[in-house]
């Protein structure tokens, strides 16, 4: 970008400009802007600037400095703007740089247009993927965590295949809002299939809308086998 191509505007001997003036977002990472200012007048000036944003977005900007330009100079200030996870993707939003005089009392406004862009950013983990049975006879659940870090709502469908035939239901067109997590519990009936199994292994298969695909393994092991498999002193009570 060249200072120059975005529109000059004069305050006093000041003449400011944005390095930018519309800004594309994706996500909630910060976006990097500018402000230059040229003092063409024959005396030093004073200012500041403040920056409004839309609600619940964020903004990296010096408000509180006076700034000092001398006659001839020119300062380069930087600032930076970040969006909200839940804005409305592929909507403009608008920020204003406000830059102030205040010992003359004069002011003026720079309009910036904030452009958000749809993401696609999510991921499925099992918080505990290596779990044991408990008790004979008892159904068994595992967690299973989709984390929407995007900036759109995602539609997540689960499916599930095992190592015992236990024929787990899928749970289907889960709706995981932009910014947040969902935490599901997945339950195992307590059938003969899976309580002579000495390990399950279920490979979770997690599908969004827009077929994209992702995959995790769960353990699931018996504690009387295990228990079995390390026969130490230990084990026994006094």
């Amino acid at each position: 970008w060249v200072y120059g191509q975005n529109s000059i505007k004069r305050i006093s001997d000041l003449e400011i400009s944005l390095l930018r003036d519309t800004l594309t977002f994706e996500g909630n990472t910060y976006v990097f802007n500018n402000i230059r200012v040229n003092n063409t007048g024959q005396t030093s000036r004073a200012f500041n600037i403040d920056l409004d944003i839309p609600a619940d977005w964020s903004k990296i900007i010096d408000l509180q400095k006076l700034f000092t330009i001398q006659p001839g100079e020119t300062l380069i200030i930087p600032f930076r703007i970040a969006a909200s996870s839940i804005s409305q993707s592929d909507k403009s939003y608008t920020a204003t740089l406000k830059f102030l005089m205040p010992s003359e009392n004069l002011s003026e406004e720079l309009k910036i247009v904030c452009f958000v862009k749809s993401r696609s950013l999510w991921k499925i983990s099992l918080p505990n993927n290596s779990i044991l049975k408990q008790v004979t006879g008892e159904n068994a659940t595992f967690p299973v965590l989709i984390r929407n870090s995007g900036s759109i709502a995602e539609h997540i469908s689960l499916n599930f295949k095992d190592n015992a035939g236990l024929n787990i239901p899928d749970i289907l067109n889960l709706a995981i809002q932009p910014g947040s997590d969902t935490l599901i519990q997945v339950n195992i009936p307590a059938d003969d299939r899976f309580q002579n199994a000495k390990e399950v292994r279920i490979i979770v298969e997690a599908s969004s809308k827009s077929k994209e695909k992702q995959s995790a393994e769960q353990v699931i092991s018996a504690l009387n086998s295990t228990l079995e498999a390390n026969k130490t002193p230990w084990f026994n009570l006094p």
